[in-house]
């Protein structure tokens, strides 16, 4: 089965202010009751976290809905979508932006606007 593509209709590139990249802590930190904390590795796995916004028509809000309801079923799947940095694309995966929240959509006073925050795991 061929990864899903985020559509091209659809902001390609983060807004600069609403970009975010967060690398996971890789060690796991225990203090015994003497002595220096111990640190040991976790995983070998470096995913970042990327928070990602754009502005959004109406009818591409709808048309995120359904890629990520439908396409990506309710963000189970992967996709490829543009890198934000450099060339080429990510494997990304939807994380839910909170409990019982895919995404976080918020109207603009501009009509027919919408802001959207996602936030997504980059897969390596």
């Amino acid at each position: 089965m061929a990864i899903p593509v985020w559509p091209a209709e659809l902001p390609q590139i983060s807004l600069r202010s609403g970009y975010n990249r967060q690398l996971p802590d890789q060690c796991r930190r225990s203090q015994p009751t003497q002595g220096p904390p111990l640190v040991t590795r976790k995983s070998v796995l470096k995913m970042p976290i990327i928070a990602w916004s754009g502005n959004f028509t109406t009818a591409q809000k709808d048309l995120l809905e359904t890629f990520a309801y439908d396409t990506l079923a309710g963000g189970s799947l992967r996709f490829s979508l543009p890198a934000q940095v450099g060339a080429g694309s990510w494997e990304c995966m939807l994380q839910p932006v909170s409990d019982g929240m895919l995404y976080q959509e918020t109207p603009l006073s501009k009509k027919d606007w919408w802001s959207i925050t996602l936030t997504l795991q980059v897969l390596p």
